[in-house]
Formats: C-alpha cells, sequence, structure tokens
C-alpha cells in the first residue's frame, strides 16, 4: 500500500469517527478567539483527505477525469441558476449583505461536495466499504457512551463531564439545544440526549446516517445487531419529533434496500421478525414496571404535541419554514443569496 493510500485510510476514518463533533469549534479551541465560524474537526481533517485521496486514486490508476464531469457539471449548475437572485431581489437585501450571504452558501456547498467526493474516490472495493462500516459504528459507540453520560450529569452533575461539555460545545456556530422534555406545557425532568452535537436533532440525523450501513453491514452480524439496536433506542432518547419521523420513512426505505441486497444480515425473516417483537415487549413490560404504564405513551404524546397550536415551541418551526420559503424565492437551490 502507497503512503497516500494509508494516509488516505486514516484520514477517512477520521472523518467518520468525527461527523458528529460538530460541537467541537477547533478554531476556537486553538485560537482562544470566536470568529463566528464554527470549524469543526471534520472539515479540517477533510482539507488533508481529500488531496490524499486523489493521490492515492492517480497511484492506483483510478479515477478518470470523465467520472467528475457530472458532478462538476451539477455543481455549476446550482450556483449559475441561483446568480440571477441577487439582481433580481436586488430591492429586498442590500447588495453586499446579499454577496456575503451568497459567498457563505457557496463555502457550504464546496465543504457538502466535498463530503460527496470523498467517498467517490476512496470507496472503490468492498473491504474499504467494511472498514467504512466499522468505524461508522465506533463513531456510534462514543455518542453512546457520551450519551449515557450525559443522561447521568443531568440527574447527578457531574464535574469531569461539564468540562468536557465545554468542549464539545465551543462551536461559536453550533446553539446547544434543549437538555430537557417539554411536554403539557411544562417541562418533565426527562433528558433529551444530544450527544456531541449539541442538538438532539443533529444527533438524530447522524443516528439516521449511520443506521442504515449497520443494517445492512453484512460480516460480523451479532456486533452489528447490537450497535443497530444501541443506535435505535439513543434515537428514540433524543426525543427529536423529527428525526423520528423521518426514520419513519427511513425505515421503509431499509426494507426494500434490505431485500434487494441479498446481504443474509439484513434479510427480513419471520424469525427475526419475532424474535425483535418479543425483544421489544420485554423492554415494553419492564419499563412498565418501572416508570408505569402511563409513560409508556410519552413517545405518543410528543409525536402529538407538533399539533398543539397552543404550544410555542411549534412556532418556531413555523417561522423557519416561512423563512426557507423567501430563501427559496430570492435563490432557488442555494438558498439566501
Amino acid at each position: 500500500m502507497s503512503s497516500a493510500s494509508r494516509a488516505t485510510r486514516f484520514l477517512f476514518h477520521s472523518v467518520l469517527l468525527t461527523l458528529p463533533w460538530i460541537g467541537l469549534g477547533v478554531v476556537r479551541l486553538v485560537s482562544g478567539r470566536d470568529t463566528g465560524a464554527g470549524f469543526q474537526p471534520a472539515y479540517v481533517l477533510l482539507v488533508f483527505a481529500l488531496p490524499c485521496a486523489w493521490l492515492a486514486a492517480r497511484g492506483e490508476g483510478r479515477g478518470s477525469r470523465r467520472g467528475w464531469a457530472a458532478p462538476i457539471f451539477l455543481a455549476s449548475a446550482v450556483v449559475l441558476v441561483s446568480l440571477p437572485g441577487l439582481w433580481l431581489n436586488r430591492g429586498a437585501v442590500e447588495i453586499d449583505q446579499a454577496l456575503l450571504r451568497f459567498g457563505k452558501q457557496l463555502i457550504q456547498l464546496v465543504l457538502m461536495s466535498g463530503f460527496v467526493a470523498l467517498p467517490l474516490l476512496w470507496l472503490d472495493r468492498r473491504d474499504r466499504w467494511r472498514d467504512a462500516v466499522r468505524w461508522l459504528g465506533a463513531g456510534m459507540a462514543i455518542q453512546l457512551i457520551y450519551g449515557i453520560a450525559q443522561f447521568v450529569h443531568f440527574h447527578l452533575p457531574l464535574d469531569w463531564f461539564a468540562a468536557l461539555e465545554r468542549v464539545f460545545t465551543s462551536n461559536p456556530s453550533i446553539l446547544a439545544g434543549s437538555e430537557e422534555l417539554y411536554l403539557g406545557d411544562s417541562f418533565t425532568g426527562i433528558a433529551r440526549l444530544r450527544g456531541t452535537a449539541c442538538e438532539p436533532l443533529y444527533l438524530g440525523n447522524y443516528l439516521l446516517l449511520v443506521l442504515p450501513w449497520l443494517g445492512l453491514g453484512g460480516r460480523g452480524g451479532g456486533r452489528l445487531r447490537l450497535a443497530t439496536a444501541a443506535a435505535c433506542v439513543l434515537l428514540l432518547l433524543t426525543w427529536s419529533r423529527g428525526a423520528w419521523l423521518a426514520g419513519g420513512f427511513a425505515l421503509l426505505v431499509w426494507a426494500v434496500l434490505s431485500r434487494r441486497s441479498g446481504c443474509s444480515f439484513a434479510m427480513i425473516t419471520r424469525g427475526r421478525l419475532a424474535a425483535a417483537g418479543l425483544a421489544a415487549a420485554l423492554v415494553l413490560a419492564a419499563a412498565a414496571l418501572i416508570w408505569g404504564p402511563a409513560e409508556l405513551l410519552m413517545p405518543w404524546r410528543r409525536l402529538l404535541q407538533s399539533l398543539d397550536l397552543s404550544d410555542w415551541s411549534n412556532l418556531t418551526r413555523f417561522y423557519s419554514m416561512q423563512a426557507a420559503w423567501r430563501a427559496f424565492l430570492l435563490s432557488p437551490l442555494v438558498g439566501v443569496g
């Protein structure tokens, strides 16, 4: 294996491991200054991983220029289609502010394109896919351990964890989300797990990314099943309605893919369905004995909360949808530019 390939493997696995560390601000931790820009570890690692992956692909005779024509064309089309929004809506926003916002959107587009390009350059062999699944599982395990510590800290404050939280909430562009479940016009005293992502919904998004990889994993079935179950429990304990609803649709997609993949671990059988149903029944029975039957309805009540017009926590979502629509009108594909 060439030095470029070894470097790419290390950096790519490091990117997978640190994907959910979005609350950790590298610039602020290193310089002590709040620049207002949140460079998280995965961004920094990506800068070094991409050239290494390109060199590795060149050394192995992979990655023709023709294969990059479509992604480059698509990214260019996004920019060109959105540029007229700067001129057509010049009365709504000052041009200097519009250009600044447009530039930020372009930076975000470049970053997201980089995260798309890296797997395209590196994940061309089955063994590399298996390694990627293992490292994503390791990243999820860190979130599980961190979530358990977060739960304990919520009920029994820990000095060492408070210091750790200050590190993982040092990104100035990420605001810490709700730490406690709000339900029925009051706080319930139930912790909402946020992991290193600072926000329960962000942690839920990460888990929805990882779960299909684990669920279609292949070898290491026992460990993958345990990791999948742990990720599902962690997703539930975020109490994020958005993540739950997205997870419901993702489950349908996973069921289709598991049938088509031909992976023995992913195949849904009657025996596995029966085992999963029995395990769920035992967990629910134990929870009913510990917390009481009424508490088992709390996830359902949490979902119904989305339809409660008197709940102020829903108003921010209505405002966000309105703002998103106006941003779309300003610049259809890039956004607020």
